[in-house]
């Protein structure tokens, strides 16, 4: 079974764990070994909803962490993805988001929709009638509901670092997209995919379910009683090898960067697989790497004391130096002499991964130079890379 992330599904306003976009993911996922957990955010109940107990809920299922600190991939469905969004802002241990046409903008758009004398008569009467979903009857929601929202729910965007995943409608006419726009034109680590549907996305399913396990593949893991590699790839990879030789697919990933914010998610959830440590090498290092779409392999820098090479395996990926950019695509490689100031890149602007074989010396006085941000890389005697300000200040 899988063995990674916690994989939490929140439903939308009037819905519940039984809605058709939760089950049909969750049927996805069982497939690959994953456990796709549909939590109820009908609490404490319908008529009472408030948004302070749905963070609670999600907050209790990603686990106590004081006893561990699970990491959980969040899926977030309108209100849900709202929830999803608030719990990732201040909850480290939400290491990606799923949203799909989340509720930004939640209280504007809903007094527009209802116009003032309809406003009004929510706030006086205390009660909203509203179709409950789950039951396809009427109900009836309390504006305590509202004035929760405002109190725990921020009026601008979440501050959202992880990567995160949105895929909208063009057609909402419930949640306009316009504000996922909004929410993902300035974030690199935001991914928007818009489809011809409405609110429900109940067309999109296998687009939301192709997008999803591309965007999360990092996260997936190799599901029990599946192959450890792709067959297409290596044909004989069921074949065990013996040291000297090696099976990259058989080393687990790395998901994770020494950079600080704003920085960190930039790249991830890049994942390396460090080949050369596997085998013992101690005078060069090898990192199988591969590379999300619409993220960086590292800010532009250069080395001083150690030479690089990236050979590309699959895919494509842009690299940026000093004289631009040109593209490089599966068989191409790009060298770069140790101390010679021609900050490099990866990009991969591409709707797959890239994979990458990065090769370098080590050389425990490196040191790496970043032309385009505020970022200073030093080793500690022990070879560790820390980074700091150009200033010598800690992050």
């Amino acid at each position: 079974m899988h063995s990674g992330p916690r994989f939490l599904y929140l439903h939308g306003f009037a819905s519940g764990p039984g809605s058709k976009k939760g089950v049909a993911l969750a049927a996805h996922y069982a497939l690959q070994g994953v456990d796709l957990q549909r939590l109820n955010l009908r609490v404490p109940s319908l008529a009472q909803l408030r948004f302070s107990t749905m963070l609670q809920v999600v907050r209790a299922a990603i686990g106590d962490p004081r006893e561990r600190a699970e990491r959980s991939v969040l899926f977030g469905s309108s209100l849900g993805g709202l929830v999803a969004a608030h719990v990732a802002a201040a909850d480290a241990r939400v290491a990606a988001l799923v949203l799909l046409a989340p509720a930004f903008d939640l209280v504007p758009r809903w007094r527009a929709r209802l116009g003032e004398a309809g406003w009004r008569s929510w706030q006086q009467s205390g009660w909203l009638p509203t179709l409950d979903h789950t039951t396809g009857e009427q109900a009836q929601v309390d504006f305590g509901f509202i004035a929760d929202l405002q109190e725990h729910c921020s009026p601008d965007f979440p501050d959202v670092r992880v990567p995160t995943l949105i895929v909208h409608g063009r057609g909402d006419e419930v949640v306009d997209i316009a504000a996922s726009r909004r929410f993902a034109a300035d974030r690199r680590h935001v991914r928007l995919v818009e489809v011809d549907d409405g609110h429900e996305l109940t067309r999109s399913l296998a687009t939301i379910a192709a997008e999803a396990d591309a965007f999360l593949r990092p996260f997936l893991g190799v599901p029990e009683g599946r192959p450890a590699a792709d067959e297409n790839r290596n044909p004989g990879h069921a074949l065990p090898v013996n040291r000297p030789a090696l099976d990259p697919s058989s080393l687990s990933p790395h998901i994770g960067s020494g950079y600080p914010e704003p920085f960190a998610s930039r790249v991830l959830p890049r994942e390396k697989r460090a080949l050369g440590n596997a085998l013992g090498l101690t005078r060069i290092g090898v990192n199988l790497t591969t590379l999300p779409p619409n993220k960086e392999s590292a800010m532009r820098h250069w080395h001083t004391r150690e030479d690089e090479l990236i050979f590309v395996i699959e895919g494509e990926v842009v690299l940026r130096t000093e004289e631009g950019e040109q593209t490089l695509t599966a068989g191409m490689c790009a060298g770069f002499p140790a101390g010679v100031p021609n900050g490099h890149q990866l990009i991969n602007r591409s709707r797959r991964d890239a994979r990458y074989l990065e090769i370098s010396n080590r050389d425990a006085s490196d040191v790496a130079e970043y032309p385009d941000v505020d970022l200073a890389y030093r080793k500690l005697p022990g070879g560790k890379a820390v980074f700091i300000h150009k200033d010598g200040t800690a992050y």
